[in-house]
């Protein structure tokens, strides 16, 4: 995206979340889709290309199998733990879902694949949350240099606390 670009210009951007659990019970659906609004003016949206959708699986039907290439996806992702392999190749004509299923079978009967797999995923929440706390130290940090500086400069220590949102207590201390 260049300067003075639209947004519209922006790539599609969509969070897609499979909940096991229902999110909104007193409302009908299972698909919601969350776009970013202004605050104050709810009908300004700032784009189609910016979506959140939430899919409840607890919502998802037999019925609702063969009405779309996301159906046969959102029945076959809460229900391939109960289905057979046969009924999987006759059931679902998405080629994809059959490669999925091979690969759930594969992982789930060998137990040194899963295993790798499930230490892979905890790697990556590990570096997750690694790379978070060292960038809110990072942050922290520089509001009280920030700080520091501020004082030096003879801001008052109440306005700095407004500003840094720092506690006047850990100002004191500077």
């Amino acid at each position: 995206m260049e300067r003075g670009d639209d947004y519209i210009v922006v790539s599609p951007a969509y969070g897609i979340h499979l909940l096991d659990y229902e999110l909104y019970p007193d409302i009908d659906g299972f698909h919601y889709e969350f776009l970013f609004r202004e605050t104050n003016h709810h009908q300004l949206i700032l784009s189609h290309n910016i979506a959140l959708h939430m899919y409840e699986l607890s919502g998802v039907s037999l019925d609702m199998r063969n009405k779309s290439n996301k159906h046969q996806w959102l029945y076959f992702i809460k229900h391939a733990h109960d289905e057979e392999e046969n009924d999987i190749m006759v059931n679902y004509s998405i080629p994809e879902i059959h490669q999925a299923y091979a690969l759930l079978k594969q992982y789930s009967q060998d137990e040194e694949t899963r295993l790798h797999a499930e230490a892979r995923q905890m790697a990556i929440m590990t570096e997750k949350i690694s790379l978070s706390n060292a960038e809110k130290r990072g942050e922290k940090r520089a509001t009280i240099m920030m700080a520091k500086n501020l004082m030096q400069r003879g801001m008052p220590i109440n306005e700095i606390a407004m500003i840094t949102q720092l506690d006047m207590n850990e100002l004191v201390k500077l």
